[in-house]
């Protein structure tokens, strides 16, 4: 009795003929239940992300006109992997997974409706892989065409074909998934090839527009000596590639995850992978909006105002260095200064609305003659001459 343990007993199940005994390993079935518990917990994370990241979304996008259509993308494919992680939850809590079921395998007592739950977030799992893959190649085209015209054409030609031979699989793979679900069998063990086939292709993509993002990075460092270049600070592409060569990394920490005999036994990192490369893609161009157009939310406002809502009026760096010959690629250093001055509110009369608008108009038409003749603003600057 030395060498009892209790923790690894077996129990036998009665299977529907009401003679067939069927071993369960108590160990087995524990390690089965942290598996289900944990996931579930994985995917209720998952799903709260992408619910709040997708109100965030909404409220920090332009109006619905200015929205391009890779925001529209991406905010449907966000949409759809939060129901796709709702089904997922429910399935781990749902007829197909309890004890008598899972040992046994007989799904005689599952109804239609489990079955095309089932099916449902196979299909959604279909179409969001499909859908990242899209994404992914277009921001990844419009970081690539601001290189030169060969290295835009080669490395946007080998993204769109790794891209789509993942996709190609994924489709190919999914197709099985939902005709084995539909007629409750086992997946073709003839076509195994093609699940692995799409895990690392899946992989390979993921690493491959990681590396590519890092990249343009990498190139942008070495082009700017840092972050931040001279004076204009950062556009909005500058913005989206930090912002994707950083945050890509994740995703590809939790693809070599997947690999863990730990980790990979008691979490489904698949899903994660797909949730997070959503997650980031949607907050760099986030990032990059609000970084390259801080008062969007304001695009209300006519004027710029303060806190107590009387105008601003200042100059800024870059309109003070191209008012003086040379601008900012002189050979004589200078320096700019800029004032910001508030004034305070005034009342203003209802009657002088229309004067003081008739004047807005003649001042900005003066303004664009004055512009179209050549002639120069003076602004506020001190110069400093370095002398041998």
């Amino acid at each position: 009795m030395a060498d009892f343990d209790p923790r690894k007993q077996v129990f036998y199940l009665i299977g529907a003929d009401g003679k067939t005994q069927i071993p369960v390993p108590i160990d087995v079935l524990m390690e089965r239940h942290i598996f289900e518990m944990s996931n579930c917990i994985n995917f209720g994370a998952q799903a709260g992300a992408s619910i709040m990241l997708f109100i965030v979304a909404l409220c920090l996008m332009p109006r619905i006109k200015l929205i391009k259509l890779s925001q529209w993308l991406q905010l449907c494919t966000l949409f759809l992997n939060t129901v796709r992680l709702i089904l997922f939850a429910a399935y781990y809590t749902g007829p197909f997974n309890d004890t008598y079921s899972f040992w046994t395998g007989d799904f005689s007592h599952i109804t239609q409706s489990d079955i095309v739950r089932s099916a449902a977030s196979e299909s959604l799992s279909l179409l969001i892989g499909i859908l990242i893959q899209v994404i992914l190649f277009v921001q990844a085209w419009a970081m690539v065409n601001l290189l030169s015209r060969w290295w835009k054409w080669s490395l946007g030609i080998l993204s769109f074909l790794l891209s789509l031979t993942t996709m190609t699989f994924r489709f190919i793979s999914g197709v099985v998934r939902i005709e084995s679900m539909l007629g409750l069998s086992a997946r073709p063990e003839h076509l195994g090839f093609v699940f692995n086939a799409y895990t690392l292709l899946q992989i390979s993509s993921i690493i491959w527009y990681c590396v590519l993002f890092n990249s343009k990075l990498a190139l942008h460092l070495i082009k700017h000596r840092g972050v931040l270049p001279s004076r204009r600070g950062l556009s909005a592409i500058e913005v989206l590639v930090i912002t994707n060569g950083l945050l890509m990394f994740i995703p590809v920490i939790f693809c070599g995850l997947g690999f863990s005999p730990y980790i990979g036994q008691r979490l489904e990192v698949g899903s994660a992978t797909q949730t997070l490369v959503i997650l980031i893609l949607i907050l760099g161009t986030l990032i990059a909006q609000r970084v390259c157009n801080p008062n969007a939310s304001y695009a209300n406002h006519t004027n710029e105002t303060g806190s107590s809502g009387s105008p601003f009026k200042y100059t800024t760096a870059s309109s003070a260095g191209s008012a003086y010959p040379g601008g900012s690629g002189g050979g004589i250093p200078s320096t700019v200064t800029s004032h910001v001055e508030a004034f305070p509110p005034r009342r203003r009369d209802p009657a002088t609305d229309s004067i003081e608008a008739e004047l807005r108009r003649i001042d900005s038409a003066d303004d664009d003659a004055e512009k179209a003749a050549g002639v120069r603003v003076n602004q506020e600057f001190e110069r400093r001459v370095e002398r041998a």
